[in-house]
């Protein structure tokens, strides 16, 4: 082979070369950027959506109070008119629904309602009873109500 072609092939590998690994480098950069756009967008949703649940709590929590205030002199049918509404409600679709555990006497806590299984109203909430991924958020609930949020 001749010495010019050996040239022509020497930069025509080079150019091959560094235009793999620019490509590569480019290819990293932008698969690490989109990987942090993911998070930050996933941060930002789960931050929405938090928002979004603390509104729809403090609604129920008006709800709650304001049922309380119209029967001052019957607390009992307060507190049953306000589990029969907050029962009802619905978010996100048909899929959220509210729920809350009442402190029995003995210590132990029961369904005082739950939106999507009426039945379980009077039953007892096993607060120990953990979900499908060993997570006890029945006893999180309960531990951290008023002041954080429970990811189940």
């Amino acid at each position: 082979m001749k010495i010019g072609a050996k040239i022509v092939c020497l930069c025509a590998g080079t150019v091959v070369a560094a235009t793999a690994i620019t490509l590569a480098c480019l290819f990293y950069t932008l698969q690490r950027s989109a990987g942090e756009q993911l998070a930050e967008a996933e941060k930002l949703y789960l931050q929405e959506k938090k928002t979004y649940l603390k509104e729809l709590v403090d609604s129920a929590w008006q709800i709650a109070e304001k049922t309380a205030r119209l029967y001052p002199a019957d607390p009992m049918r307060a507190r049953a008119l306000a589990a029969d509404l907050l029962s009802h409600l619905r978010y996100e679709g048909d899929s959220g629904y509210f729920f809350c555990y009442e402190r029995t006497p003995q210590g132990g806590y029961v369904f005082a309602f739950h939106g999507a299984n009426p039945g379980n109203k009077g039953k007892p909430a096993r607060l120990d009873q953990p979900d499908s991924r060993g997570n006890v958020y029945r006893q999180n609930l309960v531990d951290r109500a008023d002041r954080d949020f429970v990811e189940y």
